[in-house]
């Protein structure tokens, strides 16, 4: 090929790799696949082409070919949070946890405004045993959405998991309060205010789990067993 002919392939990829993502908007999958591996042939290592193809390739089943592609996009441009994230997501789905919460990490890192981001760091990191920086992660969540119920659940279950009982109590509360259907946070709740040594809030709490969930057997033994031992 002449020097003109790879200057005319590499002008073509803008073009052809915004006609690959409204094939893969439209769920073309197949068709905007073929045009991300033109993309790829005519210009090695486009960040772009290599993430996109490697959420199809997950989509479809490939999950390590997937996380394969998606790590050179972020070798070929590591600034795009976007990147990272789905990263994680796909080393999340393929149970590496601890990379998992490195991706997630750097995603909140680089978009540390997105709650989200630091939300899935903290549930890879607390799935990991790294209670401590899951409740960091928690907590940093909770700054940006204090509202959101699942930050709230996470940093309780992460100080549950520390043995601080009593202020684990609290945030499951709060995510009693935010979501009041939320029938683990109340059951929880009430767990935590048992270990702490206060068995009638823990009765109300399980029987507000009750409340929520009837059929929901260890909720009932337990208002039976504290009742029973409060007299």
């Amino acid at each position: 090929m002449n020097p003109r002919n790879r200057h005319t392939h590499a002008a073509d990829v803008p073009a052809l790799l915004a006609r690959a993502v409204g094939l893969h908007q439209d769920g073309r999958l197949a068709e905007a696949a073929a045009l991300y591996d033109e993309v790829l042939r005519r210009m090695p290592g486009q960040p772009d082409a290599l993430h996109l193809l490697g959420l199809i390739k997950a989509r479809g089943g490939d999950l390590a070919g997937g996380i394969a592609l998606i790590r050179r996009a972020v070798q070929g441009d590591g600034r795009q949070a976007v990147f990272h994230l789905n990263l994680g997501r796909l080393l999340d789905a393929a149970e590496q946890w601890a990379d998992a919460a490195g991706s997630y990490a750097e995603a909140a890192r680089l978009a540390p405004l997105e709650a989200a981001h630091h939300q899935m760091e903290g549930a890879a990191r607390a799935r990991t045993g790294a209670v401590e920086a899951a409740a960091r992660a928690f907590r940093r969540a909770l700054l940006l959405v204090p509202d959101d119920a699942d930050p709230a659940l996470g940093l309780a279950d992460a100080l549950y998991d520390l043995g601080r009982p009593l202020p684990a109590a609290a945030w499951y509360g709060r995510a009693a309060a935010l979501q009041p259907t939320l029938t683990l946070a109340h059951f929880n709740r009430g767990a935590a205010l048992r270990d702490a040594g206060r068995p009638g809030e823990a009765v109300t709490a399980f029987r507000a789990a009750a409340a929520t969930a009837p059929t929901l057997v260890q909720a009932h033994e337990q208002v039976a067993g504290l009742s029973h031992a409060l007299g």
